[in-house]
């Protein structure tokens, strides 16, 4: 999911090109109320547990998708 500030730039560079009407989709504020490391939590995590686990443990913390989670962790792996 883009970030709406990473979009604005994209926008403004031109990056992007807008031919007639276009949709943003923006979703609701977070209600976690603690700022953490998305990647932080998952590189602890994943020392210690598989990544279906960890991305369990990090989806019961923060409340975040277990697919999002899980699809990091997958990533996270790889990249080792």
């Amino acid at each position: 999911m883009a970030k709406i500030n990473s979009f604005s730039k994209k926008l403004s560079s031109e990056e992007i090109v807008i031919r007639g009407e276009f949709v943003v989709v923006v979703s609701g504020a977070n209600e976690n109320k603690f700022d953490y490391d998305e990647l932080k939590l998952m590189k602890a995590l994943l020392e210690e547990l598989p990544p279906g686990k960890a991305a369990n443990v990090a989806h019961k913390l923060t409340g975040v998708a277990k697919k999002y989670y899980y699809d990091l962790a997958l990533t996270l792996k790889s990249e080792k």
